[in-house]
């Protein structure tokens, strides 16, 4: 008989002699121990599935207190399915595999006995660059997590993407955030699934939404703004030696702290990038970067603890850089480091988490954002590396991050390999074909699913490999930048002429994209489908405009270049965009995703306009 697809593999799985016999399975046999959760979950295999006394029914759920916390047992017999754990949450787990199996035409006599590597397995959503998903979108995602057996599910915020009651003003200025009640119904319904709700907040880095406001720019660390990696920009990271930097952000737990039922909150504190380089110069030369960190993060940490009574958890990047200033942290803290390139070395921060004493865990990334269609190589090896350091060193779990970086551009199908893959490698092993098998579990057709694997491997069509970059993405980061600047064409013609994708890799490209739209029209028309086919059409055009600044560079403008089609066909992917945006999400954050479409318009035609 052909394989089992269960995803993730089970540790252990033997085939024995024999088929199970019964077509329907109408009757249960439950334990007292087991709750309504179960009985609901039991529901999703026969809807008219029913409670019986008797032990002899075609299944049979038992309460086993010698097995682990998250462990299940599944005997298949002739006539009946028994099925073992010592919590709800491992026979939750139980009735997931049971839910793939019985959608086998034959159901072979079998013996599982599975749990997971790793304690702790999430994911962490971004909310807040622009795009911030509908309840119903959300409420789809965490059915999709349950099946990939995740227990942890965390929605990044930053700005005003969580409804404040503080901040009234300052949530309506774009009104887009996901409201209260929202969270509230979403926690209800990831405790229906075993998945622990986090709250999550950042509270130094990350912070120019509020910096950019009138009321807030004194708390800036650099009110004038910094420049890194090509461009200068806003204030991002608040003065942690201004009392009002504490207040403010003790405010904003207040406002969402008591709201949540997790023992658990991601407080971010990544990517602070200022500190050091404005207001507390003086105290980060004299003290060390890693102490004024450690000083500011330990004020709030304690406010949660003492307040809230919550552990709190944080981003990794400062302090992996002084990885003898981790003692310094409160004991009772998870570490969280993250990377999210197939080159980053999870083992050797692992070893020094592990080595520090401190209880930490690992974050690869989805690799969705900042390239349209995803990142195959980043992904699968971000992901990897930090599941074998997790496993190697006793990480407590792995959190697989999707961000939005750039105007969330990218689809959500784009980031289901990741999660999937994730899923996969925190819980036991899986290769390639188990991220297809997984990603068809999630969209319920096996074509599709390995369209959206094979679609996220075009970037090494590329050229050679950029750390986190896709060089047909670099003219949408580009002109963002350019438009904070007094001479933006002449910023983006700077910055583009190195990023251009060697002629040699033009046709493989272009045929890539057009092989990619045959397969998807042998797809049924579903929403995944329109979304990786306006993926592709906007890649198309960055492609055509890659190629007109190719050969602009080398004609030194002996030659007349219009961009009028690419402009075109710009506004035409913008309309696309608001359907399928508004498919999912909260309407009002699509004026800020498309913003990024419209400042690539805008120095596009200011090319137009000089070569004229």
């Amino acid at each position: 008989m052909k394989k089992l697809n269960i995803i993730p593999k089970p540790q252990k799985i033997e085939i024995l002699e024999g088929f199970f016999e019964p077509i329907l399975i109408e009757k249960v046999h439950l334990e007292d121990f087991f709750d309504d959760r179960i009985f609901k979950e039991l529901k999703k295999i026969n809807i008219c599935i029913k409670k019986v006394e008797e032990t002899d029914a075609p299944l049979c759920l038992k309460h086993d207190p010698t097995l682990k916390e998250q462990q299940y047992q599944i005997l298949i017999t002739n006539n009946q399915i028994e099925l073992k754990a010592k919590t709800l949450v491992g026979c939750f787990y139980g009735i997931k595999t049971l839910e793939q199996i019985l959608k086998e035409e034959s159901i072979p006599c079998l013996k599982i006995d599975d749990y997971p590597d790793l304690e702790v397995r999430g994911v962490m959503l971004d909310i807040s660059r622009s795009k911030v998903p509908n309840i119903t979108t959300l409420k789809k995602l965490v059915d999709k997590f349950a099946t990939l057996k995740y227990n942890h599910l965390e929605l990044y915020v930053e700005g005003f993407s969580y409804e404040y009651n503080s901040f009234r003003k300052e949530i309506e200025i774009n009104n887009n955030y996901l409201p209260l009640a929202d969270f509230k119904e979403l926690e209800l319904y990831c405790i229906e699934n075993f998945i622990d709700l986090v709250p999550n907040q950042n509270g130094f880095g990350h912070m120019a939404d509020w910096l950019a406001l009138d009321e807030y720019k004194h708390l800036a660390e650099c009110p004038e703004g910094f420049y890194i990696w090509g461009a200068h920009r806003p204030p991002s990271t608040l003065d942690p030696n201004n009392p009002g930097s504490e207040a403010l952000v003790k405010k904003m737990y207040d406002d969402m702290l008591p709201n949540f039922k997790s023992d658990y909150f991601n407080m971010d504190f990544d990517e602070p990038f200022e500190l050091g380089h404005g207001k507390s110069k003086d105290i980060v030369e004299e003290l060390g970067e890693a102490s004024v960190f450690i000083n500011f993060f330990k004020k709030l940490s304690d406010y949660v603890k003492t307040k809230y009574h919550k552990k709190p958890m944080l981003w990794g990047d400062v302090l992996i850089k002084h990885p003898e200033t981790i003692k310094d942290l409160p004991k009772d803290v998870i570490f969280i480091d993250w990377g999210y390139n197939h080159l980053y070395d999870f083992d050797k921060h692992a070893k020094i988490l592990k080595d520090s004493d401190v209880e930490f865990m690992v974050a690869p990334g989805t690799v969705s954002w900042g390239n349209i269609l995803g990142n195959f190589l980043d992904m699968e090896g971000s992901i990897s590396h930090a599941a074998i350091a997790a496993k190697k060193y006793n990480a407590k779990g792995l959190i697989v991050t999707d961000w939005g970086d750039i105007g969330h551009l990218q689809y959500l199908p784009v980031s289901y390999p990741g999660f999937v893959y994730a899923a996969i490698k925190s819980w036991s092993e899986g290769d390639e074909q188990d991220i297809k098998d997984g990603v068809s579990l999630i969209v319920d057709d096996k074509k599709l699913a390995n369209i959206i694997v094979e679609l996220s491997k075009f970037i090494p069509l590329e050229g050679p490999y950029r750390d986190y970059g896709c060089r047909l993405f670099y003219p949408i980061l580009w002109a963002e930048h350019a438009s904070r600047y007094e001479k933006p064409l002449e910023y983006f013609l700077e910055k583009m002429q190195h990023v251009l994708i060697p002629e040699e890799n033009i046709e493989g490209l272009r045929k890539f994209f057009d092989d990619a739209l045959i397969y998807l029209e042998e797809n049924e028309n579903v929403l995944e489908k329109e979304e990786l086919k306006n993926s592709i059409f906007l890649l198309q055009i960055l492609l055509d405009i890659n190629v007109k600044f190719t050969v602009i560079y080398k004609n030194q403008n002996n030659e007349t270049i219009d961009f009028q089609n690419e402009i075109s066909l710009l506004n035409v992917y913008s309309t696309n965009h608001l359907k399928l945006w508004n498919m999912r999400n909260i309407h009002d954050g699509y004026k800020m995703s498309n913003q990024r479409i419209l400042w690539l318009i805008q120095v596009l035609a200011l090319v137009k306009q000089e070569r004229r």
